[in-house]
């Protein structure tokens, strides 16, 4: 009986198996008309119909850090040579003396003042 049932109506999961397989060919197809037509896939909808689409902000620390390139690159334009390449030191000695000389004027007179190095950590 069984044999004769499955000759004139098919095998149940065979049939169900086409179907199944027919119905998932569908479905793709209608998702990727979807997507052709709207720009986004039926998998980025949520429960409400809404697309969410996310942003990628940086952080403080990455824009910092692209600024400081910035910087860098800017200095480097302009002065030939980068900060942390260690010809910082040699070039611009002659640019940096008089600063200096003048930093360490004002660190005496802070000294005569308030009795205490500047660079002091307790005061």
């Amino acid at each position: 009986v069984k044999s004769l049932f499955a000759q004139k109506f098919g095998s149940g999961k065979d049939e169900y198996q086409g179907r199944l397989a027919q119905c998932q060919d569908s479905l793709q197809e209608v998702a990727a008309l979807y997507a052709q037509k709207y720009g986004h896939g039926i998998d980025e909808l949520n429960e409400d119909g809404c697309v969410w689409m996310k942003t990628m902000e940086l952080s403080r620390l990455e824009r910092l850090e692209e600024s400081l390139a910035e910087v860098q690159f800017l200095f480097q334009d302009k002065y030939g040579h980068g900060l942390n390449d260690g010809s910082f030191d040699a070039c611009s000695n002659t640019e940096l003396q008089p600063l200096q000389t003048k930093l360490d004027t004002v660190k005496a007179l802070f000294y005569e003042k308030y009795g205490h190095d500047v660079d002091d950590e307790e005061i």
